[in-house]
């Protein structure tokens, strides 16, 4: 008996159809599994490819590692020489706002000494004319009364009164300028009290008028000892034992002349031209 004997014998067109579905369920099964191939192929490709990126990505890393332990091993004493280059600038900059500093300081203490010193100076010279003035006017008072007139003697008709002699005083040039009382002495007591005593002069100096001075020790005075402040030869009177004040009315050229009689017109100045 065959396989043909033991179907049921239902005709030959449905035989033919489960054929056909039979082919179409095996050919649908080959497709699949041809697909399933192929996907497990580009999966082992896929994963070729992923193993050949990772050695290389490892291959990189080292590269990567090398050249960044070369690069530092070159640029070591570069980055030492900066940074040493960096402490150096910045000790150099600490010195620096240290000495501005004290340099400040001492700016400071120095303009503080020369203003106190400058208020004393101020003070010495308000107290002394202070003190100069009265002591004038009290000495002039007490000796004019001393002084004698003609009527007082009894042979003032043969003997008539002569005028005293008191030694001239030549005011230097501190006092000239500041109008101050000179005592004639060299140095004056103004010029000691007020530590001028290389300024205490009272001729002009006759080479530095011909522009031939060179001598730094001349006592002789010069323009920056108030030359265009002066006479030739400014003579100071004594009037009642005690000089007079200088006057406003005396010119400063050089060369003045003495106008008048004695004692009269020039405010108690004799004035010489010597050179």
């Amino acid at each position: 008996m065959t396989f043909l004997d033991s179907e049921p014998t239902s005709g030959p067109s449905t035989r033919i159809v489960e054929l056909v579905e039979a082919l179409a369920v095996t050919t649908q099964r080959l497709a699949t599994t041809e697909k399933l191939l192929t996907i497990a192929t580009q999966r082992a490709q896929i994963a070729e490819k992923n193993a050949t990126l990772a050695s290389q990505r490892a291959e990189k890393a080292e590269v990567d590692k090398s050249y960044c332990i070369r690069m530092s091993e070159s640029q070591s004493p570069l980055i030492k020489q900066l940074r040493e280059t960096n402490e150096g600038l910045q000790d150099a900059n600490r010195d620096l706002n240290f000495k501005l500093q004290e340099a400040t300081r001492r700016k400071n203490q120095i303009l503080a000494t020369h203003i106190q010193s400058q208020a004393r100076d101020i003070l010495d010279e308000q107290e002394l004319e202070q003190l100069a003035s009265p002591c004038v006017s009290t000495k002039s008072g007490v000796e004019s009364k001393k002084r004698k007139r003609k009527a007082d003697k009894p042979d003032s008709a043969a003997h008539p009164l002569k005028k005293p002699k008191t030694p001239a005083i030549v005011q230097c040039t501190q006092c000239y300028i500041k109008k101050w009382a000179c005592d004639g002495q060299t140095p004056c007591t103004n010029c000691i009290i007020r530590n001028k005593k290389r300024s205490c002069k009272r001729v002009k100096c006759k080479n530095f008028r011909k522009g031939e001075c060179k001598d730094g020790t001349c006592t002789f005075a010069h323009e920056s000892d108030g030359y265009t402040y002066l006479v030739d030869h400014m003579v100071l009177k004594q009037q009642d034992g005690w000089p007079t004040e200088p006057s406003t009315r005396l010119g400063h050229g050089v060369g003045g002349e003495h106008h008048g009689d004695e004692g009269q017109d020039d405010h108690g100045y004799d004035v010489w031209n010597f050179f």
